[in-house]
């Protein structure tokens, strides 16, 4: 029998820095109108993480400025 450990989900709140916690690789959202969230403003994009959460985050700091959860 192989045991694992559980997994483990962070809480993403406005204000933490996405790159401290996310290790793999970035996936960014380019499709506003697909995902119905508005174009972000200069220097932020918006990221999907492993479980389809929307995050805008500030290119030069990580720093999580406005979210989506379970979108």
């Amino acid at each position: 029998m192989v045991y694992r450990p559980a997994p483990h989900y962070h809480r993403w709140a406005v204000g933490q820095r996405y790159r401290d916690y996310y290790r793999g690789p970035v996936y960014v959202v380019n499709d506003y109108g697909h995902y119905h969230v508005r174009r972000p403003p200069r220097g932020y994009h918006w990221v999907r993480d492993d479980r389809g959460n929307l995050l805008m985050v500030a290119i030069a700091t990580g720093i999580i400025a406005d979210l989506l959860l379970h979108h």
